[in-house]
This record gives structure tokens, sequence and C-alpha cells, in this order.
């Protein structure tokens, strides 16, 4: 099980069977006291008041991160931003530049980091979405909000590629 991080950011990373479990464990580790909480709320409050609400998130990411210098990996594409330690400032200066362009949610950088696609290990796959979590915290303000990203089975674009249910449950777990 993945402790909540500083700020009270969780994340899913199990798929299917233990999807729930862990969904209940993360929730009974976040405080009400959580400013992610606090602030989700309030914009969830919002956004019932009205139609007309919204409601604005961040931009592409990798895109972004390829122009201010990340290398272009296509396998494991904006993930290097996570891997390679040297690219964690400016995936933080990303989060923030959409921050200060108006965006009120950011997502982390890990819908990239699946297992199947360049990462095996669950335990890697964990401790990589817990760096992205981290990044995105340190650039959220007090009305960002951060929300996890969680990427396909194997292939976006592909699904000659996605796995047989059976095997994807025991990949992701």
């Amino acid at each position: 099980m993945m402790k909540a991080r500083k700020g009270g950011i969780a994340f899913l990373t199990s798929y299917v069977s233990k999807t729930r479990t862990y969904m209940q464990q993360t929730s009974a580790q976040m405080s009400s006291a959580s400013p992610n909480n606090g602030l989700l709320r309030k914009h969830l409050d919002r956004l019932r008041s009205s139609p007309n609400e919204t409601i604005l998130l961040d931009g592409g990411t990798g895109e972004e991160l390829f122009l201010r210098g990340v290398k272009d990996d296509r396998k494991i594409w904006s993930a290097t931003a996570i891997v390679n330690e040297e690219y964690h400032r400016i995936l933080e200066e990303v989060h923030n530049s959409f921050i200060d362009a108006g965006s009120q949610a950011i997502t982390t950088n890990s819908y990239g980091i699946t297992p199947g696609v360049g990462f095996t290990d669950g335990d890697e796959v964990k401790r990589l979405v817990g760096i992205s979590g981290e990044i995105a915290r340190r650039a959220a303000t007090d009305e960002a909000l951060v929300l996890g990203s969680l990427g396909p089975q194997v292939e976006s674009y592909r699904p000659d590629l996605i796995m047989k249910h059976d095997e994807g449950v025991k990949t992701y777990q």
C-alpha cells in the first residue's frame, strides 16, 4: 500500500480487483484538513451551482516538456521527466506555467508510467507515480488542484496491443 503524500495527494496505481481496496485505504489516510480535499470540495460545489461553471485544466505537458529540452523518448513519452531527475525542475516549471496561465488544476505527469510501456516492476511504477505527485504538489498553489493521471493499458492508439483482461489484471497488480 502506498501512503498518502505531502498535501494529501493520493494515487490509484492498482487495477480492477485491487482498485476498490486501494481506494478505501487511500481515502482513509487522507485527512479532512488536506488542502486538496477542501479545494476539491470548493470546486465541486462551484461546478454544481451552475451549468455554466467550468474548471480549467492544464494543457499538453508532454509537448511543453519537449519544447523546454526534455528528451523526446517515444517509448515512455513524457515520463522521461520523471525517470531522469535532471528534468524534475523543468516539469515543475511546466506545471507552474499552466497555473500562471489560469489553470485551476494540474495533472501529475504519470500518464505514461504504466506496466508494459517501459516499466515492468510494480514497485518502480508506484515509486515513479509518487515522484510525479510530489513534483505536482510542489508546483500547486493553494487554489490549484493536483489530479492523478492513470494511463491506459499499454497503448493509447494501438487497440491491437491492448492486453486481454486477465493478463491486464495480473500485470497491474
